[in-house]
């Protein structure tokens, strides 16, 4: 068993969609000292592989009141509405990112971004979703990574963040493989793994531990919203995976 230390400018715990996005982001912006870790392979594990479903998308060309008005109406009035016009106005040139680096999104007959209905025909009237494979995904993300020599530390369960003087200096974990000691020193750390969303008994959403939001409470920072911290879209037993995809194709 080994002790080893690291010591980096930009320290991302996480290696899914987020996690690599913020890498290749800040790589892009010019940090050259940046470690990416993740407690298993990078582009072969988490949530954001086994995903194969949807993401709510606004392109300039919608209402984005409507939009907005429709989000606040189905969230009982309880949303952050100034987050909501940054989620949304945000998020398409975030997919003309990830279009830009390989990211094969799924077309209509006319070669456009196919977009469908979140809820079916029960559901959204405005919103619309644009749909995405989890493993083309996490490995063209994975490959965007090595294109730009961002190293990774993987097999490395980051367990707690390293505080001093009530500031996050960064972080301490372990390969459970080997047992080695990793201690991470940083200037900032991103925390980026993962929700602790339970939705469903399927495979894709048992490794949605929360690890991350354990870490920060643990480091003292304040969480908000928790009481929105699980979802069932359906009876537990009865939900199913790709439930997104086929009610926005008109299941009930």
């Amino acid at each position: 068993m080994a002790t080893r230390e690291y010591q980096t400018d930009l320290l991302i715990i996480g290696g899914g969609l987020a996690g690599t996005f913020a890498a290749i982001k800040a790589r892009d912006a010019g940090v050259e000292n940046l470690l990416l870790v993740d407690k298993a392979t990078v582009g072969r594990s988490g949530c954001s592989t086994f995903a194969a479903g949807v993401i709510t998308a606004w392109f300039p060309w919608d209402n984005l009141d409507d939009w907005i008005r429709e989000t606040v109406e189905h969230g009982e009035y309880l949303n952050d509405q100034e987050w909501l016009d940054v989620l949304y106005t945000q998020g398409y040139p975030r997919i003309l990112d990830l279009e830009a680096w390989g990211v094969e999104l799924v077309r209509n007959e006319k070669g456009e971004i196919a977009r469908a209905l979140g809820r079916g025909q029960l559901g959204h009237k405005a919103l619309r979703n644009i749909m995405f494979h989890g493993p083309q995904f996490m490995e063209t993300m994975r490959q965007q990574v090595v294109k730009r020599r961002i190293p990774m530390e993987q097999r490395v369960m980051v367990t707690d963040l390293l505080t001093r003087d009530n500031r996050v200096v960064g972080a301490v974990g372990f390969n459970p493989r080997t047992g080695d000691q990793y201690t991470f020193r940083a200037r900032t750390t991103i925390l980026a793994a993962g929700a602790n969303v339970f939705k469903s008994i399927s495979i894709g959403h048992r490794n949605i531990t929360g690890d991350a939001h354990g870490m920060a409470f643990r480091a003292g920072a304040r969480h908000t919203c928790f009481e929105f911290g699980t979802q069932n879209v359906s009876l537990r037993n009865f939900d199913t995976a790709g439930l997104n995809m086929f009610v926005g194709t008109g299941a009930r």
